[in-house]
């Protein structure tokens, strides 16, 4: 689809009267060079004690010193290395994907780090034509160089990262300290080399190949490539590692728990051997290798699949060991009963229900997952609206007034956004929907009709059931953009009342999930003119972990610049720590956790306690969630009429309920982020008018976010919470101290910026001014998308210098840190303002993956 932003059309800008100049730009624009000079900000003397280079020095180690031989990744030369056929041992591989390998073994009784070695021989020996393969590289490039130097005796040291010391470090400047040698061991350069050495005559096909970490330590691909490379890597030395990909390998984590139809929080031990043949399985769907899928001799997916089955039966199990043979040759006979669905669009099959036992399921799985044509298994995540309905919540009479909603007054209310909510559906008879003038057709094809008032699209998954019998997506509808016909912002309008909604129905009346593609419903949505999704509902079951559905989000949100997405954090904050649903563990959707009033939901006090039904992060890879916070109890909204059984009454309803739960905060962050865009398309920002990036929109919504000073944990109140924890995240969102309305503060920022491996951009801050100005901190923010992968793939590091008033000068790192991030995708940095302290920002692309293709948005708020 055309980018959006090529085809806007600046329109007349807006009078200054009604709509406010920002102030003049008080940054220079990123310097292209990687390193920091003088010359590369215009104002030369602001200068004159700053570092020339701050703050990434590499000095190669002149005398380098022997290592110890049984250095596994040691520095030893060529010669001494011995010859191993692979070095990636089971545990280690644990360490860099999330998979279900060891307990696959484990659960069909085979030693694990046996068979991790029996099943990677039969591999290395395969007579395929192309091959599955994992390259890790764990070395500095000048160690590479030399390793592939065939006549070189000379032993190597690694490059070694030292603290940058300065002649201005007698005025206060403090090293900026790496713990590795990070600006030589990027993603990028470790790939180059690879393609370099093994792939010189050929060009490398990047959509077969996915990259599953890319840290300072280590990068690991995986690819399919053909044969005779796959020879070529598996005799590699450390400190490079190449092994061919096995079937226990695409397991991914929770596809044997699933199979075993036992819940994630069972214990192995007790249960492995007592899995009952009546346990209800789950649903488990396997990806194909589409090139392998569209060579095959077989014409359809279904044929392949049935091709599958029939092998099964009638194939007897290689390895002779009797345990075995007892466990999964016994169950060659008994599926007759597999039921599944394939996908020819998106390459996978799903397996709905089965009648063999979870064990025999689970051979069948172990199987499958050793032909070629299949790339992965996961398990289907059952999920559900991320609500609490309860009729003990009190009423929230709401606590604004026009008089103090000023983005009301400043015309800001939403018109001309349209939002995309996916959930139970829409009572469109309700008075926040209904349009007298206008009907609404519902289909699959996503029919938009742009004169109806409120609902310009509504897709349902299943036809035949099309009103919302649950009432969540009606209650969430009406909080984004609820308002009634003919009434100027009504007594509860949404937060932004002016807005469109797109409905995208993928619950069923019996609450069975019915989203296959991510792609397709975000695509139907852009067609309405939808930017802004909002998920309300997420995995039935807590889990920190990144799961096949967080990937697809990851995966469109990374191709598609300019789609923002919301998500709920889950309501399993009971569990405290560690408790997101699935899908809040995206790296790139904007996940929002719910707040509560603190003294009782009646009180005028505002919200301003982590509610205790909020689920908590952080996610298993350590990354900060969730990202913001918002009102998430006793959110008083539309009620559906197929829900309302005292109204009978045939027509238009306007009966409205209360209900809780990170379902209402999401939808009400989702009503903000259409503000945020409103804001930037008129021409808010200095009568700039521009269409924002997603990455802007989230940039600018945490920046802006408080700090929440209280906390509720298993009904118990505390202040045990600040910023960047694993309660609040950044905060919670304040669209008047995110957003100047009038010249109150200063703001910058710069959208879709590239970024490539090893460069550097500087933004120069006017010194801080506090006269007029009604902000306390100075903010500063980056976002980007990352490509999809359970740990950050592209590393960008945003830090800055402050120059105080007696010209001593303060390293500072974001998200709270004394160090640079190494984790997320989101790092703010946040100091209160000292008039006349200056401020040089510094945004540095650390580790870049091998795509090479990182744009980020960065925003800056203060007094200067």
């Amino acid at each position: 689809k055309p980018n959006p932003v090529s085809n806007h059309k600046p329109k007349p800008k807006p009078n200054p009267v009604s709509n406010p100049r920002i102030t003049s730009n008080p940054i220079v624009a990123p310097t292209p060079n990687p390193s920091t000079k003088k010359d590369d900000i215009d104002d030369d003397d602001a200068l004159k004690e700053i570092p020339a280079e701050i703050p990434y020095t590499t000095i190669p180690t002149a005398n380098p010193s022997k290592k110890d031989k049984s250095d596994e990744y040691g520095t030893r030369s060529p010669k001494e290395i011995p010859e191993i056929p692979y070095k990636i041992k089971l545990d280690h591989f644990e360490n860099i994907s999330q998979t279900d390998a060891r307990k696959l073994y484990l659960e069909l009784d085979r030693d694990p780090d046996e068979f991790w070695e029996t099943d990677i021989k039969k591999a290395m020996k395969s007579t395929d034509k192309m091959s599955a393969l994992l390259i890790c590289n764990k070395t500095p490039l000048n160690y590479m160089e030399k390793y592939f130097e065939k006549d070189s005796d000379e032993e190597f040291d690694r490059e070694k990262m030292t603290d940058f010391k300065d002649e201005n470090e007698k005025n206060g400047v403090e090293a900026f300290k790496l713990s590795s040698n990070t600006p030589l061991n990027s993603g990028l350069k470790r790939f180059q080399e690879i393609k370099k050495h093994f792939f010189p005559d050929a060009e490398v096909n990047y959509a077969n190949v996915f990259t599953l970490i890319n840290s300072e330590e280590e990068t690991c691909w995986s690819l399919r490539t053909n044969i005779a490379i796959l020879q070529k890597f598996t005799s590699l030395k450390p400190p490079l590692c190449g092994i061919p990909i096995t079937g226990p390998m695409k397991l991914a984590l929770g596809t044997v728990d699933g199979a075993l139809g036992r819940g994630p929080n069972k214990n192995m031990k007790s249960t492995r051997r007592h899995a009952s043949p009546e346990v209800k399985t789950s649903k488990v769907l396997v990806s194909f290798w589409r090139d392998l899928v569209d060579q095959s001799s077989l014409s359809t997916l279904d044929d392949i699949f049935k091709e599958f089955i029939d092998d099964f039966k009638k194939t007897k199990d290689v390895d002779t060991r009797a345990r075995r043979v007892s466990l999964c040759e016994q169950c060659t006979i008994a599926y007759d009963g597999i039921k599944y669905n394939s996908n020819e669009k998106s390459r996978t099959v799903t397996i709905e229900r089965l009648t063999p036992t979870p064990k025999c399921y689970l051979c069948f799985i172990d199987y499958i997952s050793r032909k070629k044509l299949v790339a992965s298994i996961s398990p289907i995540i059952d999920m559900a609206p991320a609500s609490n309905d309860a009729n003990l919540f009190i009423q929230s009479s709401g606590t604004g007034t026009d008089e103090n909603m000023p983005f009301f007054q400043e015309g800001l209310t939403g018109k001309g956004q349209v939002i995309q909510v996916s959930d139970t559906g829409l009572d469109l008879n309700h008075a926040f929907f209904f349009d007298s003038n206008s009907n609404v057709q519902v289909s699959l094809e996503g029919v938009v009709n742009t004169q109806h008032r409120k609902v310009v699209q509504y897709v349902s998954l299943n036809p035949a059931d099309v009103f919302d019998k649950d009432g969540h997506g009606t209650h969430v509808s009406g909080s984004i953009a609820g308002m009634e016909q003919g009434n100027q912002l009504s007594e509860q309008p949404g937060i932004a009342p002016n807005s469109k909604i797109a409905v995208f129905k993928i619950f069923d009346s019996n609450d069975n999930f019915l989203l296959k593609d991510f792609e397709d419903m975000l695509a139907l949505g852009q067609e309405a003119g939808a930017y802004i999704h909002n998920a309300s509902w997420t995995s039935k079951v807590a889990s920190n972990k990144y799961s096949k559905w967080t990937e697809k989000i990851d995966k469109e949100l990374f191709k598609n610049e300019m789609q923002l997405f919301l998500t709920s954090a889950g309501n399993f904050g009971h569990r405290e720590n560690m408790s997101l649903g699935s899908i809040g563990v995206s790296k790139n959707a904007i996940t929002v956790g719910a707040l509560t009033r603190r003294k009782n939901l009646n009180s005028k006090e505002g919200y301003d306690c982590v509610a205790g039904l909020s689920s908590r992060g952080p996610t298993s890879d350590g990354r900060i969630k969730p990202d913001l916070v918002a009102p998430g109890t006793g959110i008083f909204s539309a009620l559906s009429q197929e829900v309302d059984t005292t109204d009978n009454q045939e027509g238009e309803s306007s009966t409205q309920t209360v209900k809780d739960g990170t379902s209402m905060s999401t939808a009400i962050m989702s009503g903000a982020a259409a503000l945020v865009r409103e804001y930037f398309i008129r021409g808010y920002y200095r009568n700039d008018f521009f269409i924002p990036s997603a990455a802007l929109i989230k940039a600018t919504l945490l920046n802006g976010a408080q700090d929440v000073k209280w906390n509720n944990i298993g009904g118990i109140i505390n202040a045990e919470t600040k910023a960047y924890d694993s309660q609040q995240g950044f905060g919670s969102v304040n669209l008047v101290k995110t957003l100047p309305l009038e010249e109150n503060f200063s703001f910058f920022l710069k959208d879709q910026v590239n970024i490539l491996d090893d460069e550097q951009h500087v933004y120069k801050i006017r010194k801080f001014n506090k006269n007029n100005c009604d902000l306390k901190d100075f903010s500063a923010t980056i976002t980007w998308m990352d490509e999809a992968g359970q740990s950050l793939l592209n590393d960008i590091d945003l830090f800055a210098t402050m120059k105080n008033y007696n010209g001593k000068f303060e390293i500072l790192y974001p998200n709270g840190q004394s160090e640079r991030d190494k984790r997320n995708n989101v790092e703010r940095i946040r100091v209160p303002i000292e008039s006349n302290n200056e401020v040089t920002l510094y945004v540095r692309g650390t580790n870049i993956n091998f795509t090479n293709r990182v744009k980020y948005a960065i925003v800056a708020s203060g007094c200067w």
